[in-house]
């Protein structure tokens, strides 16, 4: 029991990661934020629910389904942000359904391979676009990617406790891409911060100070 609530907690912290970036990009916009990315953590969520229910693990079906939902908001509020096409948006829950179903046809081996494959490719298109465009302004949360490196060593404690080759896998290899993105992101947010003299205001100019600066002092007489 105690490690099923270790996976839930991983996957709640995973889920959670959704929600700082949702907020940073309905407030500020979607620059630098790779839809990509979150496409694929909302894929994985999906196939990770499926094996979940393959193999009886309650912690992955609860903390991945709610990561279905969570992801899927995310990603449909990205794609309506950079599209502007509802239609494309309502395409998002359709693509999930069907990718839920497909994944509990297959067998269980393959479900867990393609989960593996998603998982290990979770950072990437955020670790390259983020690399590419580290010199310029981005709405790449900060605390949403510290909550997926934490959710993801607890999942890694999860696949070595339980065992599971899967989770282990996984979770060991894409943490080098989601501190990756952690690292780009704190850097960039630290060039975004103004110093204290750029911050600063100039002092404001008094009259004895202009009429210091004329001939014959403050009154302008010899």
């Amino acid at each position: 029991m105690t490690l099923e609530l270790l996976g839930l907690l991983a996957g709640l912290l995973l889920l959670a990661s959704s929600f700082p970036q949702l907020r940073e990009a309905l407030a500020e916009g979607s620059e630098g934020v790779s839809i990509g990315s979150w496409s694929i953590f909302l894929a994985s969520a999906a196939v990770w629910t499926a094996y979940g229910l393959h193999v009886g693990a309650a912690a992955a079906i609860y903390a991945n389904a709610g990561g279905v939902i969570a992801f899927g908001i995310l990603v449909g509020a990205l794609v309506r942000i950079r599209s502007g096409s509802s239609l494309l948006t309502l395409l998002v829950p359709v693509a999930v359904a069907a990718l839920i179903g497909a994944a509990m046809l297959a067998p269980t081996a393959l479900v867990g391979v393609a989960g593996v494959v998603l998982g290990v490719c979770l950072a990437v298109p955020q670790l390259v676009l983020s690399w590419r465009t580290r010199r310029e302004p981005s709405q790449v949360s900060v605390a949403a990617w510290a909550l997926v490196v934490t959710g993801q060593v607890l999942w890694l404690a999860y696949g070595i406790l339980r065992p599971d080759a899967a989770i282990i896998v996984v979770n060991a290899i894409s943490l080098l891409a989601t501190g990756g993105v952690l690292v780009l992101a704190l850097l960039g947010h630290r060039r975004e911060l103004p110093s204290e003299s750029a911050a600063a205001p100039p002092p404001a100019e008094t009259a004895a100070d202009v009429g210091a600066l004329t001939p014959g002092g403050p009154h302008g007489r010899p």
